[in-house]
């Protein structure tokens, strides 16, 4: 038979009655100097249990039990608060509740390492087209609001890229409709990046560097491959994943409210994962060849933005707001110029 000592509220005044209480099979029976009742264990209710915190049992009639002999709360009604039971013992012993929470920490960065990006491709896929280019034309206000000026490249230099990237496009099979903006950029430097919903951003520096023809196609063949495998959307997809599992974890929701305008930041901070720049050379490469172009010239491309960044294209930037650009947002370019070059 369980027994514990408990304090008895009446529910109606805060008077403290300290009772007896004592567990048979069916019924609880409270004693005490003014109080004797019984009440039915099944309809009684029971907290969850709070590492040195008193248990609460709320009696059929609204009248309560306070007590703090938690092992006999626990063999009562352990049965209905299995987990909760196991976690507030776990918070009475600092070792294991440390040990709890690294293993809690390991699963939350395994999910956001592996399972994040395994979730996104197929969430991204799911995402309407409308959406898509609803969200690519905030990331572009948001760049237009904060980094980037109008353009200066005259309007015949603009035909001219519009022209090169329709020269890519010629005989694709596009989901979506692909355009391209240009966009003077100091704090971005030379830079051409996809944004989601189809459109090619490209940056003043860049139509500057004195690029060929081809090697400008060959740039534009890249993004328009992560245009093609939706990596932008993707791209954000994780972000709002990694937010919202944060934000779940930390209880900070609101952290994902802001994807269209922290989107430019993530695609030029942190840049694609490998795995979509290699997707992206690949279908560069395939297009290229398709439209009689060399796959090399995206090698030459790596190449001559590499210089640019080796000789500090955008020294004259304060160090605050040098942005990362299309090379350091691009791993292992040496290899990458390697593949190309070998490719035809």
């Amino acid at each position: 038979m369980i027994e514990f000592n408990a304090d008895y509220f009446d529910g109606r005044s805060a008077e403290r009655r300290a009772v007896r209480v004592r567990a048979s099979d069916t019924h609880l029976h409270v004693s005490g100097q003014t109080v004797q009742v019984a009440h039915r264990i099944d309809e009684t209710s029971v907290d969850t249990p709070l590492a040195r915190l008193h248990r609460v049992l709320t009696l059929p009639d609204g009248t309560e039990l306070h007590t703090a002999d938690n092992a006999a709360i626990d063999a009562l009604f352990g049965h209905r608060l299995p987990i909760a039971t196991g976690l507030a013992r776990l918070e009475s012993l600092w070792s294991r509740a440390l040990i709890a929470l690294a293993v809690l920490g390991v699963c939350i960065w395994m999910l956001m390492v592996y399972g994040v990006p395994l979730l996104a491709r197929p969430l991204a896929a799911l995402v309407p087209v409308t959406v898509e280019q609803s969200l690519g034309r905030q990331a572009l206000a948001s760049l237009d609001g904060s980094l980037c000026k109008p353009s200066t490249l005259e309007a015949h230099e603009l035909e001219h890229l519009r022209t090169l990237l329709g020269r890519v496009l010629v005989g694709l099979d596009q989901p979506q409709a692909i355009t391209l903006e240009a966009r003077n950029c100091k704090g971005i430097g030379p830079n051409a990046f996809a944004l989601p919903g189809g459109t090619v951003l490209v940056t003043d520096a860049l139509a500057h560097l004195g690029m060929s023809d081809e090697t400008l196609s060959a740039v534009f063949a890249h993004e328009v491959g992560h245009i093609q495998r939706q990596h932008a959307m993707r791209m954000a997809v994780q972000t709002s994943l990694g937010a919202l599992l944060v934000g779940t974890v930390m209880g900070d929701a609101a952290s994902i409210t802001s994807l269209a305008y922290t989107l430019p930041t993530v695609l030029l901070n942190s840049g694609y994962s490998r795995t979509m720049e290699t997707e992206a050379d690949e279908f560069a490469y395939e297009r290229l060849r398709e439209v009689g172009l060399s796959p090399s010239a995206l090698g030459d491309a790596l190449e001559a933005l590499m210089r640019a960044h080796e000789k500090g294209e955008d020294s004259a930037r304060q160090p605050s707001e040098r942005w990362s650009d299309y090379l350091s947002s691009h791993p292992a370019v040496e290899e990458r110029i390697r593949r190309a070059r070998g490719g035809d």
